[in-house]
């Protein structure tokens, strides 16, 4: 089961990988979320070690990945 890992940005709430699947969800602080598919654990690594997780984001993995919106 993923762990939900509480972000410090002004975009983005939380976190959730699941490295069997590759699965990244992201929870906005505007509630909505997203599940971003085959994401490599190293950019997760990345984003959570980011000095801006925002930037990070939106440079790495916002257009990069197919994504869903869950809710």
């Amino acid at each position: 089961m993923p762990e939900r890992v509480q972000v410090q940005s002004s975009n983005l709430d939380w976190v959730e990988y699941d490295s069997g699947t590759e699965q990244l969800t992201i929870g906005f602080k505007n509630a909505s979320v997203y599940r971003y598919d085959h994401v490599p654990a190293g950019v997760y690594d990345g984003l959570l070690r980011a000095a801006s997780q925002g930037d990070y984001f939106s440079s790495h993995i916002k257009t990069a990945y197919h994504f869903v919106k869950v809710r």
